[in-house]
């Protein structure tokens, strides 16, 4: 099962540099550039990682989310230490998800 990552960016330009830094990090990813549309997609499913953009209009990005947040990036992005972010994140999700089987297995 492929990581999945959530992207709320109002920026198309932005969206496409995340995007390409997280399939390197082995992510697939959704993009949104609003916070309602966060919020619609975050109910219809699951996503191992989310980045909110901190600011889009007069919400924030983090009003949706009730997650472990994970120290936040300041924009600029330093995008070196976005990539290893993910990196870490997807590499915890996957040992996780095979502790878990591992424990349904045993059962």
């Amino acid at each position: 099962m492929r990581n999945e990552l959530l992207v709320i960016e109002d920026a198309a330009v932005h969206l496409s540099i995340l995007r390409k830094i997280a399939a390197q990090a082995c992510l697939a990813t959704t993009g949104v550039s609003s916070v309602d549309a966060a919020s619609l997609v975050l109910h219809k499913r699951d996503f191992d990682c989310v980045t909110p953009y901190p600011s889009l209009g007069d919400r924030s990005g983090t009003e949706v989310l009730e997650l472990d947040i994970a120290p936040p990036f300041s924009t600029p992005i330093d995008l070196m230490r976005f990539r290893q972010a993910l990196k870490q994140i997807a590499q915890e999700t996957d040992r996780r998800r095979l502790s878990e089987r591992q424990a349904g297995s045993r059962r």
